[in-house]
């Protein structure tokens, strides 16, 4: 999926989200009004991929890797650029389609050619070559020159199964392109008036032992990994009161308490509490259409259920200790009650 930041002001300016909580789903890049409390670490990122261009960004499944960088990293660079008169070109993708074909996809959509897939067949035989770089692939492309380019590769685990499972080769290749890319920035090997691509790749921790198996991305991510922290108490306070206020409303005191000590012994701090703020706004949305929404900790007197890490854990349970955050595990928290 691509999208151009040199129109990084509709991204900024778009419609304010319908809700202020998502739920347990990651944020989306348009959601970022209602993204608080990570503020720190969003200015870290950022900090090291203006310095390595490859930053690798870590933690354990449902930790919000993805919301960081859509909801926060790449709104940031938006508006930071936006102010200098530098936008930024956008593109994702995950490697299970196939890492090179996805690239060259995503680059032939900047390029903007209406027959992309037929684009994208030439730039993948660039891209296979073994001296090329990122950078020069991304400025032999229309209107690409000179241009600033974020890649996010997200759930880069997923490239280890397509490495096993359909070709070495390519995932060898792929990584190639990530370390050279990093390389070359990091020596100040770059060309005057080629395009600058920063690389920004997702992935959950317990497969970073996997990274040593291929040449030369052990080293790189030893100088570029961002293991995301868990919250300090103040940043969870303004992920829960923060929304509310945007759009009228008010978290009491008291269920601020509640939620932070509900979740205060588990890692997954922010789904869990988004999750459990969307219910209980949907429910007084609905109990006071038109009036001021005030959440308050009375709904969790009352039914225990809807206490987020009470019905997390009560879900790990009955799945026989299943990771948490896993696809069949999400579907059985509670998404009947959300009208997103």
């Amino acid at each position: 999926m691509s999208a151009d930041l040199s129109a990084s002001v509709d991204i900024l300016t778009a419609a304010r989200p319908k809700y202020p909580y998502p739920g347990l789903r990651p944020f989306q890049i348009d959601e970022w009004p209602i993204f608080f409390g990570r503020e720190r670490m969003v200015d870290e990122v950022i900090e090291r991929l203006a310095a390595h261009h490859l930053v690798l960004i870590h933690g354990a499944s449902g930790c919000g890797k993805s919301s960081l960088v859509r909801a926060g990293v790449l709104p940031t660079l938006a508006g930071q650029h936006l102010r200098v008169g530098a936008p930024w070109r956008l593109c994702m993708m995950r490697p299970s389609n196939g890492p090179l074909w996805s690239v060259a996809s995503e680059f032939a959509r900047l390029e903007g050619d209406a027959e992309y897939i037929k684009r994208a067949g030439d730039i993948i035989r660039h891209l296979s070559r073994r001296e090329v770089t990122l950078a020069s692939v991304a400025s032999s492309l229309r209107g690409l020159q000179g241009q600033r380019i974020c890649l996010l590769v997200d759930q880069f685990e997923e490239l280890f199964r397509f490495e096993k499972e359909t070709s070495r080769e390519e995932a060898e290749l792929f990584v190639d392109l990530l370390v050279r890319n990093n390389v070359e920035v990091t020596r100040g090997m770059k060309p005057r008036g080629q395009a600058g691509v920063h690389v920004v790749v997702t992935m959950r921790s317990e497969f970073l032992g996997e990274c040593a198996r291929f040449n030369g991305l052990a080293e790189a991510i030893n100088q570029t990994q961002f293991l995301v922290p868990r919250m300090d108490r103040d940043s969870l306070i303004r992920a829960i009161r923060r929304p509310a206020q945007l759009y009228g409303g008010e978290v009491s005191a008291d269920l601020v308490e509640r939620l932070v000590a509900d979740v205060a012994r588990g890692e997954d701090e922010l789904p869990l509490i988004q999750h459990g703020l969307m219910y209980l706004w949907n429910e007084a949305a609905r109990a006071r259409p038109g009036g001021k929404i005030v959440l308050d900790a009375a709904p969790l007197e009352q039914r225990a259920d809807l206490r987020p890490s009470c019905r997390i854990m009560q879900t790990q349970s009955s799945m026989k200790r299943r990771p948490i955050w896993s696809a069949d595990a999400r579907s059985n928290v509670c998404f009947a009650h959300s009208p997103i």
